[in-house]
């Protein structure tokens, strides 16, 4: 709201309707340097909301000033006190109070015809320094509301003077203080004069100001002009609208009489590289649905629905029903806009499936997949290195040594010859010819142990079995 106040968009008669005054008042004040509006860009002047409680406050003071001036002057210059001595030509001042006139009964009949007209004339808009000379400093001591009042010197029989005298129409009545009729005043036959002053009123233009354009001519009858030129088309001076095919004109109205047949409703129309174009009012746009996809018209809404067998939930796609199937011939990504394969998943294409349907890639790895199944249920998987997968036998020398822990045996275990097998240290192994060693790995015999051996039961060498504890008996000899 302040922001508004402080805009300069107010013309001189929208300002000075609002501070009451004239626009020649106006124009003072910006030569005494008090307003200073801004321009228009087309040059006008422009005053804004802010300056109006200013202009007011100063218009107050200024009408108390006339007011205490002119009271000064009556005070200071009054030297007639006694109404009887005025001439028999002359000013009849009136300033409310009694009216004594015993010695100018001549006047008494032109004061009824022309109090009203002089009154508002003199005393609203042109006082005169001349009375403060004729009234006396008392009278004007405090607010006087003018009007006749009845004297005992009158009386009845100053009715009838007043019916039988000749009107005077030499008598000026002047008011310099300020005034207020609560009736209305009317001048008949005859002008109100102003002079340089103005009437104040709601309803009343104080000032026409040209614009761009416009001419106005001065006088108290103005005759406002247009002295631009307008040109439409290049076409100069007073311009008449001519209907053309189609169209109707009346007056400032234009209506397009004709709806369909004299007007092309659409031009191009544009899809992908391909555009349409209308070439005549008659042609007919025809949208043809897809494989897949449904077209469905209303022609009460005047609206064309589409449905596809697709759901789109937020950022998610999925089939509206759960028997459809996805089906492209083109490649489908996963987490990944350009996808390198058939089918690929991740940013990269970390994982690929190509056109064939073989697994090409996984963790950013290349592989080449047999194209047959393997001969035997013993065969694997084998890798060259580079990725290139073939089935093959798993040999001896494809296993390094490694560690079996069994906890318990269900199934019968064999081992072949030539096995190493490490029990906490010790050594069990069995040799190419036969031999089992026990803390030893290259037994040379049957069954050689590296070591002391212990036997809690018999101990049988050959045929002989031990009949005694710690004896060894056998059938051959020891060494």
């Amino acid at each position: 709201m302040e922001k508004d106040r402080n805009n300069y968009n107010l013309p001189p008669q929208e300002f000075a309707r609002l501070v009451r005054v004239s626009t020649s008042t106006l124009r003072r004040w910006e030569r005494e340097g008090f307003l200073s509006p801004k321009r228009s860009n087309s040059g006008h002047r422009r005053y804004s909301l802010s300056q109006v409680k200013l202009a007011e406050s100063h218009h107050d003071d200024a009408q108390e000033n006339r007011s205490r001036l002119s009271k000064e002057r009556v005070s200071s210059n009054s030297n007639l006190t006694n109404w009887s001595n005025l001439p028999e030509k002359g000013v009849l001042p009136i300033a409310g109070g009694r009216w004594v006139v015993p010695h100018i009964k001549p006047l008494a009949f032109a004061i009824p015809a022309i109090a009203g007209i002089a009154t508002f004339v003199i005393f609203t808009f042109a006082p005169i320094p001349f009375f403060g000379q004729v009234a006396g400093s008392k009278i004007f001591s405090r607010d006087y509301t003018a009007g006749f009042l009845k004297s005992k010197v009158l009386g009845s029989k100053v009715v009838k003077v007043l019916a039988s005298a000749d009107a005077r129409n030499d008598i000026s009545l002047i008011f310099n203080i300020p005034t207020i009729f609560n009736q209305d005043i009317k001048a008949v036959g005859h002008n109100l004069d102003l002079g340089a002053g103005r009437i104040t009123a709601g309803n009343v233009i104080y000032s026409v100001i040209a614009g761009t354009g416009v001419a106005v001519t001065e006088g108290q009858n103005p005759e406002i002009s247009n002295t631009g030129v307008l040109s439409i088309g290049g076409e100069v001076g007073e311009l008449e609208l001519a209907a053309g095919e189609g169209i109707e004109v009346d007056g400032m109205q234009i209506t397009n009489a004709d709806l369909g047949s004299s007007q092309a409703i659409f031009k191009n129309i544009k899809v992908g590289a391909n555009t349409v174009v209308s070439t005549t009012n008659n042609d007919i746009l025809t949208i043809d649905t897809g494989t897949g996809v449904t077209a469905t018209a209303d022609i009460s809404a005047k609206k064309i629905t589409f449905t596809t067998p697709w759901t789109l939930l937020g950022t998610t796609i999925y089939p509206t029903t759960t028997s459809n199937t996805i089906a492209t011939l083109g490649s489908i990504g996963v987490g990944t806009t350009s996808p390198q394969s058939a089918f690929s998943v991740g940013s990269s294409s970390q994982f690929q499936v190509n056109s064939s349907g073989d697994m090409i890639r996984l963790k950013s790895l290349t592989y080449s997949w047999p194209s047959v199944q393997a001969t035997t249920n013993r065969q694997v998987l084998t890798n060259d290195g580079s990725g290139n997968l073939s089935w093959g036998s798993l040999l001896s020398v494809d296993v390094d040594d490694d560690t079996l822990d069994y906890t318990e045996f269900k199934d019968l275990m064999s081992l072949d010859a030539a096995t190493d097998i490490a029990l906490g240290g010790y050594n069990f192994s069995f040799s190419g010819v036969g031999n089992v060693g026990i803390g030893t790995t290259n037994p040379t015999y049957a069954l050689e142990v590296a070591g002391t051996g212990y036997f809690g039961g018999a101990l049988t060498l050959g045929t002989q079995a031990t009949t005694t504890a710690h004896a060894v008996k056998a059938d051959r000899s020891l060494t």
